[in-house]
């Protein structure tokens, strides 16, 4: 029988992007590792610092990703075969165009790298390493309109699959020539190639499972693409403004401090990247479930009591990560990439109050998009954004690294950590957001606490043998802050729908039908 129920696509979506991810981890660091042993921190940071400036000059998508899935929605949920084509055919043509932009304004800062990078001695080919990070950026953007469906249709589970299987072919072929050419060059150009042919091959998949898109597709009608560009000028201010609170701090910190630092600081930030990935993916794949339940209720009542229990969910899954990063962090890193790569205490201090900052807010974020709120919400990011830019450049130049993380962590609660929920409040849920605010403190007073007795543990476990000790120190995080959590989520209202949820679906005998 087809798994049909909001829940349970959900549970399998998020099975397949936990096993995926998992993957991307493990592969992650184990590139990382081999490449710190054959190459050096300054091509971490080289690697750190290209990816951010095309990330920055992604502006030029405007957001059309989001309001690609929010077109989505509606036909989907009433196999509209005919509209979704039409769509598919119109925002083909629209990414061309962000390709061709993106590609020409990361030639246009071509000749300004040398006022971003900053080494003590020049990097030999840096200028043909910026083209190849381009190139890659620029390719990427010509198959996404496609394979985005597989999100719509709530099947991201088939596309985790194929990721899964070329994400290995590609990080044995990278080691492959890393290893025995000891050329970065090469390396990206292997990055490149398979890039290339995994999006080929997702490609032909979203054509298996959609084969109306072979077929002629009708024009969108000009009130149609007016609504869509309508939600993408709203969009774009969250996307310049998403793009500076996110994407220039490591371009200030190589400005400031050096690329060299870009190379230590994106250890830390590749664990937490990763980890935020898993969450933001969890809920992200919640999003089709989400628009498709708003937009067949009449009420409120029940879409709330869903938001919360979001709430629980992200409180328990970044709670627990952010605990592990405190405990364990500094002690991977040494044992993984070296004693040298460690930075201090305070360093991780803020990047596991950034972290909390930004995944504890996915059921808001998850309401906004699904919802529709973009106008109304459009504002904050402005300000949050603005923020953290004045405050990064004024702290930065004074603080160095330490100012830039805290910049963007103290602008983030400022103002959008509270208006957002206002917001959201008002025009979704039409009630106050008291509880809301109440739940986060009681939530974070919560965690401050498991994370003391959790980090009062570990801190105590000394062997002689450090892989040993951190091996103990993992099974204490492992097993103290979720035995914590569990007992102040689970007696909820909320943590009884989920479990129940969860008794569910693991106890029915339905299989998936892909």
């Amino acid at each position: 029988m087809l798994v049909a129920s909001r829940f349970e696509k959900i549970l399998v979506n998020t099975g397949m992007a936990f096993a995926a991810q998992g993957v991307t981890l493990l592969l992650s660091f184990c590139s990382r590792i081999i490449f710190v042993r054959v190459l050096s921190a300054e091509y971490l940071g080289i690697s750190g610092l290209f990816t951010n400036i095309l990330q920055v000059l992604s502006f030029a998508e405007l957001g059309l990703g989001t309001a690609m899935m929010y077109s989505f929605y509606k036909p989907v949920a009433e196999n509209d075969s005919e509209k979704i084509a039409a769509l598919v055919a119109f925002f083909k043509s629209v990414y061309r165009w962000i390709a061709l932009t993106v590609g020409g304004l990361g030639l246009a800062i071509f000749p300004f790298l040398d006022c971003l990078v900053n080494f003590d001695k020049p990097i030999e080919h840096l200028n043909v390493y910026y083209l190849l990070f381009l190139l890659s950026t620029v390719l990427s953007y010509f198959f996404v309109f496609r394979t985005s469906l597989f999100v719509a249709y709530q099947k991201e589970y088939v596309l985790k699959t194929y990721h899964i299987f070329l994400g290995i072919i590609s990080f044995v072929l990278q080691i492959f020539v890393l290893i025995f050419t000891k050329n970065y060059m090469l390396y990206l150009c292997t990055s490149i190639l398979m890039m290339f042919i995994s999006n080929l091959i997702c490609n032909q998949v979203a054509y298996k499972y959609f084969p109306y898109l072979k077929k002629s597709a009708s024009v969108l009608e000009k009130s149609e693409k007016k609504k869509i560009f309508d939600n993408v000028k709203s969009l774009f201010i969250y996307k310049v403004s998403a793009i500076i609170q996110t994407n220039t701090d490591v371009i200030l910190i190589s400005i400031f401090v050096g690329t060299l630092t870009v190379g230590y600081y994106s250890n830390y930030l590749l664990i937490t990247s990763v980890v935020g990935g898993v969450i933001s993916m969890i809920f992200g794949s919640a999003k089709a479930s989400l628009g498709n339940l708003i937009a067949s209720e009449t009420t409120t009542q029940n879409s709330y009591f869903v938001f919360k229990t979001m709430e629980k969910l992200s409180f328990w899954l970044t709670g627990f990560s952010c605990v592990c990063f405190g405990c364990l962090t500094q002690d991977f890193i040494a044992i993984v990439f070296g004693e040298e790569y460690v930075l201090d205490e305070i360093l991780l201090a803020l990047v596991i109050a950034n972290f909390y900052i930004n995944n504890i807010r996915h059921p808001i974020w998850a309401y906004r998009e699904t919802a529709g709120i973009f106008h109304q919400t459009r504002h904050i990011t402005v300000v949050t954004s603005t923020l953290n830019l004045l405050l990064s450049l004024i702290l930065g130049k004074y603080y160095g690294l330490h100012g830039i993380i805290f910049a963007t962590a103290i602008s983030k609660m400022l103002y959008g950590w509270w208006k957002e929920p206002l917001i959201l409040y008002s025009v979704v849920f039409k009630t106050s957001p008291v509880h809301y605010f109440f739940v986060y403190f009681i939530d974070f007073c919560v965690l401050i606490a498991v994370f003391s007795v959790t980090f009062f543990i570990t801190k105590n476990i000394s062997l002689e043998n450090s892989y040993l000790a951190f091996v103990l120190k993992m099974v204490v995080c492992a097993i103290v802050p979720n035995v914590f959590i569990a007992f102040y989520i689970l007696p909820t209202q909320e943590g009884k729908y989920f479990l129940n949820k969860f008794k569910k679906t693991f106890s029915s005998t339905k299989i998936i039908k892909s």
